[in-house]
């Protein structure tokens, strides 16, 4: 109850209340939002933030690449992992159009996530939050292979809440036909995951029913991995923490079994049964038929700079809204 409170306070809040002056500093990035089209040329960028000058003196946004993500961290954390890969710096915080183009024709094929970091006047004294992409960016240039990519797309907001049950929902980019995909989960105070589903496809708007009625409230994280038959792995975390409540029960006791949220299906070997579409058409890569799935022929579809291709339009200040909600919520947690 406490949680929604604060979320309807936050809402409500006028926007002088959350821009600078000790509020979080953070450009939250909106889109990409799916993972086609793979980028070669390079690909469109949006996010939101304060679009208000800092009392104090100017505000900037940086944007950064990187191939490697870690596990769910707290957005006030900049993990050691992150790479610094420049996609634009030093973007003037109060402008309004709060879209960006990448050119990613000098940068090698691969799976790459974009990260923000506000930088304010260290007078402003504002918490500064990453904020990562909600899909990485596929850059392919042929004659390269087509890499794979994976994400969670929900939960997608640091508000997320379930109780008897919540709807995770990922996206996939599998060449070769053949991955399949698990679903696993833990508290995020805790080391050992779980699995929750197992055998998932890899399409472009996945989704699986988890079952939480049994699971103990509280802070959790999850985490998708995929395997092809090539030996390929590719794995995915939350962007958020998700919180798990049971505001009228049950009670848990110390012998709780986490295993019964578990997905009960039989997992087949996927390795005999004839590869899935790839549907790599869809991404703008053209295919030619392989013995063990499909290859690439043909380079993909880029954006152009200024094209509305991530079919996102213009910036969305609730999200910097929830940015709000989500520190108190942090300190919250933090404290316990």
């Amino acid at each position: 109850m406490r949680r929604a409170l604060l979320s309807l306070l936050v809402l409500l809040a006028p926007a002088p209340a959350w821009a600078h002056g000790g509020n979080p500093a953070v450009a939250d990035i909106l889109a990409p939002d799916t993972l086609c089209p793979v980028a070669d040329e390079g690909r469109s960028f949006a996010w939101a933030d304060a679009d208000s000058p800092a009392p104090s003196g100017p505000a900037y946004v940086d944007f950064y690449a990187t191939t490697v993500v870690p596990e769910t961290f707290f957005r006030t954390d900049f993990p050691d992992e992150l790479e610094e890969l420049p996609v634009a710096l030093s973007i003037l915080e109060p402008d309004p159009t709060n879209m960006g183009f990448w050119n990613t024709s000098t940068v090698a094929t691969g799976v790459y996530w974009l990260w923000s970091h506000v930088r304010e006047p260290p007078e402003e004294m504002s918490p500064a939050y990453i904020s990562l992409s909600p899909v990485p960016i596929v850059v392919h240039h042929p004659p390269d292979p087509v890499p794979s990519a994976l994400a969670i797309t929900r939960p997608n907001n640091p508000l997320a809440v379930g109780d008897q049950t919540y709807r995770v929902e990922y996206t996939a980019l599998d060449p070769t036909g053949t991955g399949r995909i698990r679903l696993e989960a833990r508290p995020f105070r805790e080391d050992d995951w779980h699995v929750i589903a197992e055998n998932l496809p890899p399409v472009r708007e996945g989704r699986f029913e988890w079952n939480t009625s049994q699971l103990p409230a509280g802070d959790w994280i999850l985490r998708a991995t995929m395997t092809d038959c090539t030996g390929r792995v590719t794995v995915a975390h939350t962007r958020f923490i998700f919180f798990i409540s049971h505001p009228v029960g049950p009670k848990f006791d110390a012998g709780w079994d986490l295993d019964a949220g578990q997905f009960d299906a039989v997992v087949p070997d996927w390795c005999d049964q004839p590869p899935l579409d790839p549907m790599l058409e869809q991404c703008g890569v053209e295919t030619v038929a392989r013995d063990a799935g499909v290859a690439d022929a043909g380079a993909p579809g880029g954006e152009e700079p200024g094209c509305a291709c991530t079919e996102t339009g213009g910036a969305h200040p609730a999200w910097s809204l929830l940015s709000l909600g989500a520190l108190a919520l942090l300190w919250r947690r933090r404290s316990a």
